[in-house]
């Protein structure tokens, strides 16, 4: 659920800490049905909502890989899975077996082509998020990266105010 806080209050009761967020009362219904989900010594997360990139900047990403396979005689399938692994966003997954890891990696790598992983040993594996989980800053590195490949193979590219209004269109 998203909405915008019109009052944030934190009073510390000593057995914790209260937050009392001021909400639009448009959102009382849904309120309610969320917070009668909560329940004691359960995690939740409460955090600043990053609009997600625009299709155009997405479409672009595409459109590198696909000039950057046809120039090097692959696929722009290898060529994105190529861009993940140098730049892309990882995180290192601690397991408690080998046996536990491949089961991690099989399902890990079902989210789609750009979630990858690394085992660097039996218990650590580096698991790569796909781009179309990223926000615009860790998009912009991608497309930044891809870019300065085609132009070392010669390629044209969008100039770079063209690319920094794609990505800020979501905003």
């Amino acid at each position: 659920m998203r909405f915008k806080i019109s009052a944030l209050n934190v009073a510390n009761f000593g057995t914790g800490i209260v937050l009392t967020l001021g909400v639009p009362s448009v959102y009382a219904k849904q309120l309610e049905t969320l917070t009668s989900d909560f329940v004691a010594n359960q995690e939740w997360e409460l955090k600043k909502y990053k609009q997600k990139r625009s299709l155009s900047a997405n479409a672009y990403l595409w459109v590198l890989c696909d000039k950057l396979a046809d120039k090097l005689r692959t696929t722009k399938e290898e060529i994105y899975r190529h861009i993940i692994d140098q730049v892309g966003v990882f995180e290192e997954i601690k397991v408690n077996s080998p046996e536990a890891g491949q089961r991690f990696k099989r399902i890990w790598q079902q989210n789609g082509l750009g979630w990858m992983t690394k085992t660097i040993n039996e218990t650590t594996i580096l698991a790569y998020y796909g781009s179309s989980t990223y926000d615009s800053k860790q998009l912009s590195r991608v497309i930044d990266f891809l870019q300065a490949e085609c132009v070392n193979q010669g390629i044209e590219v969008r100039p770079s105010w063209e690319v920094e209004a794609m990505l800020k269109e979501w905003k």
